[in-house]
């Protein structure tokens, strides 16, 4: 999901600086300054006070208005919770804990309305999000498209939280690879895009591969969209496929919200329905990664899922594959509270030996984008060496 959201104050231009201001903020910092004789010191009080709102709202998050279900709020109040989130937190490392604990308790806080700071970023968001601005700054914007580092993408839509800053996810899964998958090479491994909705994350994953990113998007609108982002930058290595990623293979019937006479192409789900009477229905084809990878002999090195509320069903239908070819996954896990708490321990059950970590993917965003980052470890080829030396 990238939208959902609401951007409550206006963009104003003012003496050659953007600033985030909204006409009632203007209007109180005249009345402060207004009455100081020497014009050069008024202005430096100004200046002085547009540069605390600037600092503030630059660590304000996107989305003003959350969207966290109140059943939510019950599942954190149920009898079990604080097994599930033992359960949850159990070997992972400090910032991934953090990252859970800082997620829940701005639920719990929102509900109960009790906090301002939920309108803020906190200290590792705002370093994330220092990265992301630089990496924004370097995106070349011309009419028809934006360019970076080498690709891409159109500016026909809008591909992320911020208007105009297409390349948003793209710098989130940069930030990903930088810090966890530096030293991993991947490059001769086939990938999974799952959920690949317009091609932003598939043109990225393209760069990480010699093979082919294998790109799946069941909804027929987004679907050529992806196709018209893989024409633009001309790729050889990825083959889209107009399929939805579940447990079986079949056909299903797939909920596209619409708002306000909009439709919102991202957060298009089996099973999140949101308003039934409002939303476009339309038939889709199903298939399971297992019978993918299968039928095309492949490794599978990486795979990124985004399904919006399917992904128990997507690792149902990849057992096999993640216990045989354990590759690297990065699941998005914040789209029910069953699957914030629950796909780490299913995945745990496959005895797979993998390690976890639990990342938020867009620092400026309070509500979304938390993903569970699963990397196989080292036990099993330190295993098997082992057992090759003994019978030397």
């Amino acid at each position: 999901m990238k939208f959902c959201l609401l951007f409550n104050n206006s963009i104003m231009l003012k003496k050659g600086r953007i600033n985030i201001m909204n006409k009632e903020v203007e209007d109180l910092i005249n009345e402060i300054v207004w009455w100081i004789p020497l014009k050069n010191k008024r202005n430096n009080l100004r200046n002085k006070l547009i540069d605390i709102i600037d600092d503030k709202t630059k660590n304000k998050y996107s989305d003003e208005i959350l969207c966290y279900p109140f059943n939510w709020l019950k599942y954190i109040d149920s009898d079990n919770f604080l097994v599930k989130l033992k359960n949850l937190i159990k070997d992972l490392d400090d910032e991934s804990i953090q990252t859970v604990l800082y997620f829940i308790n701005r639920i719990i806080k929102y509900h109960r309305k009790s906090d301002n700071h939920l309108k803020y970023m906190n200290s590792k968001e705002i370093n994330d999000n220092k990265f992301m601005i630089e990496k924004e700054d370097m995106v070349l914007d011309f009419e028809d498209y934006q360019y970076y580092n080498g690709m891409k993408l159109t500016n026909k839509i809008n591909m992320s939280y911020k208007v105009g800053q297409n390349f948003s996810n793209i710098h989130s899964y940069e930030l990903l690879f930088n810090k966890y998958m530096k030293d991993i090479d991947i490059t001769d491994k086939n990938i999974l895009d799952i959920g690949a909705c317009y091609g932003d994350t598939s043109i990225f994953l393209a760069t990480k591969t010699k093979q082919i990113v294998y790109s799946f998007e069941p909804v027929k609108k987004t679907y050529n969209f992806l196709l018209e982002t893989i024409e633009l930058n001309e790729n050889k290595n990825i083959i889209p496929f107009n399929l939805g990623i579940s447990n079986h293979i079949g056909n299903s019937q797939i909920y596209i919200p619409t708002y306000e006479g909009g439709i919102d192409l991202t957060s298009a789900s089996i099973s999140n329905t949101f308003n039934k009477e409002n939303a476009i229905i339309e038939n889709i084809s199903l298939t399971t990664v297992d019978d993918f990878v299968k039928e095309k002999n492949i490794e599978v090195g990486f795979i990124k899922v985004d399904i919006e509320g399917e992904e128990q069903k997507f690792l149902e239908g990849a057992k096999n594959t993640i216990i045989k070819q354990r590759p690297y996954m990065v699941i998005s896990i914040y789209h029910n509270e069953s699957d914030f708490f629950d796909i780490k321990p299913i995945i745990e059950s496959y005895n797979a030996d993998y390690g976890f970590k639990i990342v938020k993917m867009i620092p400026y965003v309070g509500a979304y984008e938390i993903v569970l980052f699963c990397y196989p470890n080292n036990n099993r080829a330190e295993q098997s060496r082992a057992e090759q030396s003994s019978n030397v």
